[in-house]
């Protein structure tokens, strides 16, 4: 070869290498499939449309059993398949797959997607597959300090009937809410009894059905139950939690975004487009308000219905807050007696949005005190200039008769009663408030 065209191909292949830079994190990978057996689940993807210009190192596959919990690190662009090996039959398995530079934030957007392993060979041989519908419209109600009630619809009638032989058996999940210990028990009818429960403890129960040829539907949405402590009566503590919303209806629970403001609250479905919801899976809702590029479209404002917490000496108001790492403006949240005007709203909290704990849910207890007239949770997010933008989801909004005490709390080491000014430090996260006048 002639040195000019040695040195016409050396040129060529330098101004390749040189196009592709780390300035920032590569694009997510490209068309994401699987397959699947009995124990393994296989990956494919393509390498991102921007791989020639944005440098990718190799990809990421994060996954689990409800949430992507154990990581695998992949090296190499063209590497584009991956099996992962020993995974339990009949099981869905969540996923999360990124492509990673050296960039500042290394991983790009994740890819979500599920896939269910298959039945086992014997089972699929030789018994009858029913896809069934998850238990429904769970409701779980404390009665006494160390017992709850479980009540749920079986929406799998039809199957029932077909078997009339023998009964659907529940199987009935329930544990202290985040510490992912559970315990189970099994019953033919669709209530329960729960005992020997932990006083002024929020506990999470989840109910799913098993036919009687063994196949299991998957659990239902999760329901959140708080027990009384031993002489609540006597503080107006009640029977634990009153009124709670989680918004997976499309009524949002009757709360309402206001229709004169010019930025709404919208009901979200959680996956590859917006964060999962609190309980780390796929397909849960919660609301969200976020600005656009408008400088006038400057709040957001959201009510509950109104509530009648008039025969308590405490109420206490909860809720789950989620923000993203770049939002600046500010949160504002407080109580209004019905037919009342806006200026008349009682303030429980009030601080920046760039001040509070980023990009994961994080629990929020507010103490409302003595109400004697029926009152509306006002949630109002506001830019505090033109140039602020911020994403703010909500969800687990509740408001219960008592005090709030930390260990009653969702997460004992991140609580903060405001009662007008203050801060609350906490490890894993800071909720600052500002001075209220």
């Amino acid at each position: 070869m002639a040195p000019s065209a040695l040195l016409l191909a050396f040129f060529a292949l330098f101004g390749f290498v040189s196009t592709q830079s780390e300035w920032r994190v590569p694009d997510p990978p490209q068309n994401v499939r699987t397959q699947t057996t009995d124990s393994t689940i296989t990956l494919w993807w393509d390498p991102p449309d921007s791989s020639e210009e944005i440098l990718v190192r190799g990809y990421t596959i994060s996954y689990g059993v409800g949430t992507p919990s154990r990581k695998i690190v992949i090296e190499g662009v063209d590497t584009n398949a991956f099996t992962i090996e020993f995974l339990k039959p009949n099981t869905t398995y969540v996923f999360a797959v990124t492509a990673y530079n050296e960039a500042e934030d290394e991983d790009s957007v994740k890819v979500l997607l599920t896939a269910t392993t298959a039945l086992p060979r014997r089972r699929q041989s030789s018994e009858r597959l029913f896809y069934l519908s998850a238990p429904l419209h769970v409701r779980a109600n404390a009665v006494a300090p160390s017992e709850v009630e479980v009540r749920w619809k079986d929406p799998n009638e039809g199957i029932e009937a077909e078997n009339a032989v023998q009964r659907n058996i529940y199987v009935v999940q329930y544990g202290v809410l985040h510490t992912e210990k559970y315990e189970r028990l099994t019953s033919e009818s669709r209530r329960v009894r729960i005992t020997n429960l932990e006083p002024g403890t929020e506990y999470e129960v989840a109910v799913k059905t098993i036919v009687p040829n063994g196949g299991e539907s998957a659990w239902s949405i999760r329901e959140i139950v708080a027990t009384p402590r031993f002489g609540d009566d006597e503080i107006g503590g009640g029977n634990g939690i009153t009124e709670i919303c989680r918004f997976e209806t499309p009524s949002i629970c009757a709360f309402e975004s206001e229709a004169s403001a010019p930025l709404q609250f919208r009901r979200v479905l959680s996956g590859a487009d917006a964060p999962l919801a609190p309980n780390g899976q796929i397909g849960g809702h919660y609301l969200a308000v976020e600005t656009t590029t408008l400088p006038y479209d400057d709040y957001g404002r959201l009510y509950s219905r109104p509530l009648d917490f008039s025969v308590s000496r405490y109420s206490c108001l909860r809720l789950l807050l989620f923000v993203r790492g770049d939002s600046v403006g500010r949160l504002l949240v407080g109580t209004l007696e019905k037919s009342r005007p806006l200026a008349e709203r009682r303030i429980l909290f009030v601080g920046a949005l760039q001040d509070q704990p980023k990009t994961a849910w994080h629990p929020f207890a507010l103490s409302i005190g003595a109400r004697h007239a029926p009152f509306k949770v006002v949630i109002e997010v506001k830019k505090s200039s033109s140039r602020d933008h911020f994403w703010l989801g909500v969800d687990d909004v509740s408001v219960e008769s008592g005090v709030c005490e930390a260990d009653s709390s969702r997460d004992p080491a991140m609580v903060g009663n405001f009662t007008g000014y203050g801060q609350w430090r906490a490890g894993g996260g800071i909720w600052k408030a500002s001075k209220i006048f």
